[in-house]
């Protein structure tokens, strides 16, 4: 589970997530990192959120993966969201989640239950999938997961090779 001792917690259910402006982003991106900003925060924040009850954070303070958390998490039914301790995406590798559940009873059908709720969500997103998915207990014990999923890209890719396919079958005119 994760430790949340000594971080600044700001509780946010509805609220947009507050934003850094662009030049301060930009500005600590040239100054620590040669002007790539992806490990500077786009949020105002400092710390985690609590949105209905679940803690919600980002590797690199990202406002947008916190914004997509805090709307996947208020769009769930009130029993998933009481059954989450934490969610976390690792900015370094786009849109992979873990869900760290709190004990209770049937953690493997919980697991499941929120895992494709998450999912779902993800899909119907503008961000239309995800990297990965896991879901573990307080303890860290592996409850589940999802691979990549990608649907809309999967669709195109599936028509793409379907239209290669059949070009690599048509031989070539004399």
């Amino acid at each position: 589970m994760a430790d949340f001792s000594g971080m600044k917690i700001v509780r946010l259910d509805l609220m947009p997530v507050p934003t850094r402006e662009p030049e301060i982003v930009r500005a600590e991106a040239n100054e620590k990192f040669g002007g790539d900003d992806e490990k500077v925060a786009t949020s105002s924040l400092g710390g985690d959120l609590i949105v209905y009850g679940v803690h919600i954070s980002s590797r690199y303070g990202k406002a947008h993966e916190l914004e997509l958390m805090r709307f996947l998490v208020a769009r769930m039914p009130d029993p998933f969201r009481k059954r989450i301790e934490t969610i976390w995406c690792d900015s370094k590798a786009n849109y992979v989640f873990t869900i760290w559940l709190r004990d209770g009873p049937h953690p493997h059908a919980w697991a499941d239950l929120i895992l494709g709720n998450f999912e779902q969500g993800l899909v119907e997103s503008q961000i239309g999938g995800h990297n990965g998915i896991y879901v573990l207990d307080e303890s860290s014990n592996d409850l589940g997961g999802a691979d990549p999923n990608w649907p809309a890209e999967d669709a195109l890719l599936a028509e793409l090779w379907g239209e290669q396919s059949q070009n690599d079958l048509t031989p070539d005119k004399p």
